[in-house]
């Protein structure tokens, strides 16, 4: 399931080259705000306004760039990221979805997940050192993930953050 998101999201960010559909440049720090989608319901979806920027930059370390996937009715995506000089690089994508659209008559869970007391039910934890940490969870109709990985040798493993993601996931959890 991970490796199908980060490519989603590489070709999202590919094809998007970092800009909205306006060409107004991405990543400038601001939260998203629900009137700047043009469809009925996506304020429910807008994920960048769940994590702050500050938020992120503590989980990193260092400096992030924000960067708003697409916002419809039935999915929201937001990803914070650090990248090293050498390469080296964080992650942290939050995704919402309906409940519905991400099922699509297949289980929420992978199966090497661990449970984790969040949301209204199927909340859990995947951590590896391989893959970093995934929450999901689903809650008022929604599914939501909420994602950290790292590469490189200068910055920390995502195993390191373990507890730092989890009260992410509760502060986003609250605020639905």
């Amino acid at each position: 399931m991970r490796i199908a998101l980060m490519a989603a999201v590489v070709m999202m960010v590919v094809s998007c080259n970092g800009k909205r559909s306006d060409n107004e440049k991405v990543g400038s720090g601001s939260a998203a705000t629900p009137a700047q989608s043009a469809e009925a319901g996506a304020e429910k979806f807008a994920a960048c306004t769940f994590i702050t920027m500050k938020e992120a930059e503590t989980l990193f370390g260092h400096p992030a760039t924000q960067k708003q996937g697409p916002t419809t009715s039935r999915h929201g995506e937001c990803d914070w990221d650090y990248d090293a000089p050498d390469n080296s690089s964080q992650l942290l994508q939050l995704n919402i979805w309906t409940e519905d659209f991400y099922k699509q008559g297949g289980e929420l869970v992978d199966a090497d997940a661990q449970p984790f007391a969040i949301g209204e039910r199927k909340g859990n934890i995947k951590v590896s050192d391989l893959t970093g940490i995934d929450i999901s969870w689903v809650e008022k109709g929604r599914f939501i993930q909420l994602a950290y990985s790292t590469v490189g040798p200068s910055v920390p493993k995502a195993t390191t953050k373990v507890e730092e993601v989890k009260a992410l996931a509760k502060k986003v959890s609250a605020a639905l």
